[in-house]
């Protein structure tokens, strides 16, 4: 099942960045990041220090593929607010 906008209730995707959209999508599916870092394989040290900076769409896709998270929103929102 894909999360949509209309999964998760009360939230300003207008003033949202990637990366408290992902922490968003994690505590909506009960993990912490560090969680789905291991799950991926993906060093969580790497991913703290990059999701604010850059992200690649391969890994990107991986993240939103395994959180149920909508790719398209998450390609169009900022990486810093």
């Amino acid at each position: 099942m894909t999360q949509t906008r209309s999964n998760i209730t009360g939230i300003d995707f207008n003033n949202l960045s990637l990366k408290e959209y992902i922490y968003i999508l994690c505590k909506v599916k009960g993990i912490t990041a560090k969680q789905m870092c291991e799950d991926l394989g993906i060093s969580y040290k790497a991913f703290k220090a990059h999701v604010s900076v850059s992200i690649g769409t391969k890994r990107l896709k991986l993240i939103m593929n395994y959180l149920g998270g909508d790719f398209a929103l998450a390609s169009d929102l900022p990486l810093v607010k």
